[in-house]
């Protein structure tokens, strides 16, 4: 006995696919910059120490620079 699938079951299923489609079509990983400085471990650790840059970065510069010269106090 054949199974008879719904107008509505139909649309939903071509509406899904279409969605499913669309998304991989403009998901994309990250490129990796090899040129940058490696300062983390895992790429938990590497959000970590961007998030630390974005938001404490120009107050930290001068002692970077120090302890990267060998000079600080």
């Amino acid at each position: 006995m054949p199974v008879l699938i719904s107008q509505h079951d139909t649309d939903t299923l071509h509406f899904s696919v279409h969605r499913m489609a669309k998304r991989q079509k403009y998901s994309r990983r990250r490129m990796h910059n090899d040129d940058a400085d490696i300062d983390y471990i895992n790429e938990r650790n590497m959000k970590f120490n961007k998030k630390l840059e974005r938001f404490y970065g120009e107050h930290t510069t001068e002692i970077k620079q120090n302890l990267e010269r060998g000079t600080a106090v």
